[in-house]
């Protein structure tokens, strides 16, 4: 089971995790932002205590995200569960939108719930990403 939140939801999905002593699962925090009245410090201060693996996925769009991803980087080397892993990838902001940006996402959540959850059994294959120059043969149409 995992826990999954983008924007504010990350920070109530956090919040609700640590305050209910949650283990067992994952965390995904996609591009997380701290809901008012809470600050960035006070949200990230939050991964100190959480007991589950976390995947922090942000994209680098501004200052402001960049420190906040400081502040939870930062916690996490507080953390009380070394045992539970925490992964901070920082993803270019043109990534932000767009298929390919989305199956990248995509595998990066699901091999991160493979690894630090109990589907190490799971046969489903992860979804593939055409990473050549051309998606198709360009001389397959002119029969060469």
């Amino acid at each position: 089971m995992g826990f999954s939140g983008a924007w504010f939801r990350g920070a109530y999905a956090l919040k609700y995790a640590v305050n209910n002593d949650i283990s067992g699962s994952a965390l995904l925090l996609i591009e997380p932002s701290s809901p008012p009245p809470f600050t960035d410090y006070e949200i990230a201060e939050l991964i100190k205590a959480v007991r589950l693996p976390v995947l922090d996925y942000y994209f680098d769009t501004h200052d402001k995200n960049n420190r906040f991803a400081q502040y939870r980087l930062s916690a996490s080397k507080k953390r009380e569960s070394k045992s539970n892993a925490y992964m901070q990838i920082k993803a270019p902001q043109n990534r932000r939108y767009g298929a390919l940006g989305e199956k990248r996402l995509t595998q990066r959540v699901w091999g991160f719930l493979k690894q630090n959850t109990h589907q190490s059994d799971q046969t489903r294959p992860l979804p593939k990403v055409n990473k050549s120059l051309f998606s198709e043969d360009p001389l397959q149409d002119e029969g060469v």
